[in-house]
């Protein structure tokens, strides 16, 4: 009787091990995807930032030429626009 209740504790323990390392392994490979996407999400807040820069720079440019043709006396271009 004492041998059968030692085995089965015994299973049950080796069931909760595995049931662990079940855990510990979700729990890693969970914190591996957050770290993948957070490393996205940061990749997109630069992306956007660096986009919001280079849509300045042309808005500049075309004002610049703009203005330049309108000086120049060259008929057909529209007046500069104010930006959003």
């Amino acid at each position: 009787m004492y041998g059968a209740q030692v085995g089965v504790q015994w299973g049950m323990r080796s069931d909760i091990r595995d049931l662990k390392t079940s855990v510990d392994g979700y729990q890693r490979q969970q914190t591996e995807t957050n770290a993948v996407l957070q490393r996205q999400i940061d990749d997109w807040r630069q992306e956007t930032k660096l986009n919001r820069v280079n849509i300045e720079d042309t808005d500049r440019t075309v004002a610049e030429l703009k203005g330049l043709l309108v000086g120049a006396g060259i008929k057909g271009v529209s007046p500069q626009r104010t930006p959003k």
